[in-house]
């Protein structure tokens, strides 16, 4: 590839360069929200820590922000120091004439240089169009897998077929219990092998077929009010966004590990949500009864993941998630001892107040003040008193001046010459008498010696 198919794209350096800025921003803004989430899990529930996690997400596509002075750029940022002097156009082709040279006139005058053309650079290789190819080659790929995942899940969906009886009425029983997804399917295909929601835009729900032989009806309803939270909550656009932001930056890998926490959160939210939801609809027989059957429910369909390769796309959002690791948290999470976390989304509203204030702006910039210290005159302090100097005015192009008085020459002024043409050129009557003395008894023995 030429350098010229590199230079046919202006912006591409300062594009290239922005994203990375961003993307720089970003990720200190990851590992600020690790060491938050580490301090808070033990305080807040998951709903408000996946809450968070998409707020951080959200930094990486934020491409214009505020100026605030409480933004941590302004301790890396350097400060821009106001120019006190005059600054007149360098234009090529022209040279500036200093006030101090008083004449006639007060004008430009081209140089000789300013009518040479300018050499023709060679060019050369820039590593920041490089860079910015790269990046696009890689936003293809991860744009042509998303291509693929869609059509690979409309694929699942065309395969499936409706379920037996019992599993539609048992649907139709969860979506009472959930509200506001009427609207939503329940399909049964051969191909998978862990529940899922499928889709972004119209989610449907998707049932393994060996879930109808092997799950009871509670467990069943259990996995189907999984579900259906993910399609309340618009699971299915929130992973569509967090992909997207993860295509253009593929290259960070601390946006792998943010996708990563906005996963677990998610899943972790959604079970707590699942046993609370059950817990009020049902009649346990014991404290800790929808807990063990839940954990249990996991653990099987878990275990049947782990006999088959399950099928892994962008808009499928499977029920043990995309980690495995995850399943040990999850039921963790539910065998552990009840304890109520109040104040959780006051504790997450103010972190997440104070995060954007200090992540989610820009430095100030020093523009406006520097404007305002060129306009007005400067101030020099002599002892206590502030003496207030008014700027020079500068005569504009074309301005006649007026003559100074003349100055008599001075001798270090003068050219060198030769000392028969001193007397001549000083005029005499500048300078003492003594060196027209010396000059004219010199002139006197030369013509001695030529007699």
């Amino acid at each position: 590839m030429s350098y010229e198919i590199f230079a046919s794209i202006p912006s591409s350096e300062s594009a290239i360069q922005f994203v990375l800025s961003v993307s720089v921003i970003g990720s200190l803004i990851v590992l600020i929200g690790i060491a938050i989430h580490l301090l808070l899990s033990k305080f807040v529930s998951a709903k408000w820590l996946y809450l968070f996690w998409i707020l951080i997400v959200c930094r990486f596509v934020l491409f214009a922000v505020p100026e605030s002075p409480t933004s941590f750029l302004n301790l890396v940022q350097q400060p821009k120091m106001a120019s006190s002097s005059i600054q007149l156009d360098n234009s090529p082709g022209f040279q500036i004439v200093e006030p101090s040279l008083q004449g006639e006139l007060f004008f430009e005058t081209p140089t000789l240089e300013s009518t040479m053309e300018p050499a023709v650079e060679t060019p050369r290789f820039n590593l920041w169009h490089f860079a910015f190819w790269i990046w696009i080659l890689g936003m293809t790929f991860a744009v042509a897998k998303l291509i693929s995942d869609y059509r690979r899940v409309q694929k699942l969906i065309g395969n499936s077929t409706r379920p037996n009886a019992s599993i539609e009425t048992l649907f139709e029983n969860c979506k009472r219990q959930i509200g506001t997804v009427k609207n939503t399917k329940v399909l049964v295909n051969d191909e998978l092998q862990i529940p899922a929601m499928a889709g972004a835009l119209r989610p449907v729900v998707l049932i393994p077929r060996w879930c109808e032989e092997k799950l009871d009806d509670f467990q069943m309803e259990m996995v189907m009010i999984h579900e259906l939270i993910h399609v309340r909550r618009r699971d299915g656009l929130i992973q569509l966004f967090v992909y997207l932001m993860s295509v253009i930056h593929w290259f960070n890998p601390l946006v792998r590990v943010a996708i990563q926490f906005v996963e677990s959160t998610r899943e972790l939210s959604c079970d707590q949500q699942v046993v609370s939801t059950i817990s009020a609809n049902s009649n346990a027989p014991a404290v800790g009864f929808v807990e063990r059957i839940y954990g249990e429910t996991i653990l099987k369909i878990a275990t049947q993941a782990t006999k088959e390769k399950p099928v892994r796309a962008i808009f499928l959002g499977g029920f043990i998630g995309s980690n495995e690791c995850l399943i040990k948290q999850r039921i963790a999470m539910l065998i552990q001892s009840k304890s109520k976390k109040r104040f959780g989304a006051l504790i997450t509203a103010i972190v997440a107040t104070m995060l954007i204030a200090v992540g989610f702006t820009s430095a100030q910039s020093a523009t406006s003040s520097n404007e305002t210290l060129q306009e007005s005159p400067s101030v020099v302090e002599e002892g206590y008193a502030p003496v207030v100097q008014e700027p020079v005015p500068v005569p504009a192009i074309g301005t006649v001046l007026p003559s100074p008085p003349p100055i008599p020459p001075k001798t270090q002024d003068l050219p060198l010459a030769p000392e028969w043409q001193l007397t001549q050129l000083i005029g005499g009557n500048q300078f003492p008498l003594q060196p027209q003395i010396e000059l004219d008894v010199d002139a006197q023995m030369n013509l001695q010696a030529s007699d």
